[in-house]
C-alpha cells in the first residue's frame, strides 16, 4: 500500500490524521476532517514519487432561520416555518423554542428536523395582545430569533370607515378595503362575498394586499335589483 501523508495550515481550523493508507492495487482512501473554529485552511497530501494534492477548506457556521417578524391573531394559531442552513444530520436535529413571554405567545418546547431535511414548521399561538419573541436553539447551529406581534386584525370598508351603504338599483360602487394593521409576510388574500347574491353582486371574489401595506385598492360592490 501507499502510505499518504496529511497536514493542515491551520490546526486551529480544521485538523486531520497525520497519515492514511491507500491499499494495494486501491486508488482512493477516506481521511477524517475535524473542524475546531471558524475559517479556512488547506489539507495538504504528500507520498513518495507522487506529486503532491491540496485541497482548500473553509470551516462556516451552521445556523438556524426565521422569519424576520409574524402576526398572530388572540387565540388563533399559525403555522410558523424554521429553516436550517445545513440538512439535519443523522437521526434528526432536536430544536428548542422559547417564548419570551409566554402570556403573550406560545410554542413547543421542542420540535425535531427530520435527517436529511432543512425545513420544519412549529405551531405559533397567540395569546394576548402584546409582544413577544421566539428563540430556537440547537447543539452546534447559531440561534435565532423571531419577533411576535399578537394583535387583532380587522378588516374594514371604506376610508373613513363605511359601516352601512343605501344605493339605487343597477347602482355600482367602489369601496376600498383595509386592514387595521400592515399585512405581515407573504401579503394577506381577503375573500369578498354578498350575504344575498340575489340583491348584490361583488367583483372581484378576493384582493391581495401585500406584504407591508393596509390597502389592496378598491373593490367593487355592483348592487343589482
Amino acid at each position: 500500500g501507499l502510505v499518504v501523508a496529511l497536514a493542515s495550515s491551520s490546526p486551529a481550523t480544521a485538523s486531520v490524521p497525520a497519515s492514511v493508507t491507500i491499499a494495494a492495487g486501491a486508488r482512493t482512501a477516506t481521511a477524517t476532517v475535524t473542524t475546531a473554529a471558524l475559517g479556512s485552511t488547506t489539507i495538504t497530501a504528500d507520498a513518495a514519487e507522487y506529486i503532491s494534492g491540496s485541497a482548500a477548506v473553509s470551516v462556516r457556521p451552521v445556523s438556524l432561520n426565521m422569519a424576520s417578524g409574524v402576526l398572530v391573531a388572540p387565540n388563533l394559531s399559525r403555522s410558523t416555518p424554521l429553516t436550517l442552513s445545513d440538512p439535519a444530520p443523522e437521526g434528526g436535529l432536536q430544536v428548542t423554542l422559547v417564548s419570551s413571554n409566554p402570556a403573550i405567545a406560545s410554542v413547543p418546547a421542542t420540535i425535531t428536523v427530520p435527517a436529511g431535511q432543512s425545513n420544519v414548521n412549529f405551531t405559533l399561538t397567540g395569546v394576548a395582545v402584546g409582544s413577544a419573541s421566539v428563540t430556537a436553539s440547537a447543539a452546534n447551529y447559531q440561534p435565532a430569533t423571531l419577533p411576535v406581534t399578537v394583535d387583532a386584525v380587522r378588516i374594514r370598508f371604506g376610508s373613513p370607515v363605511i359601516t352601512t351603504l343605501s344605493l339605487p338599483e343597477e347602482a355600482v360602487r367602489e369601496v376600498e378595503v383595509t386592514l387595521t394593521r400592515p399585512a405581515p409576510a407573504g401579503g394577506v388574500v381577503v375573500n369578498l362575498a354578498a350575504g344575498d347574491p340575489a340583491k348584490a353582486a361583488i367583483s372581484p371574489a378576493s384582493i391581495t394586499i401585500t406584504e407591508g401595506q393596509t390597502s389592496g385598492g378598491l373593490v367593487k360592490l355592483s348592487i343589482s335589483g
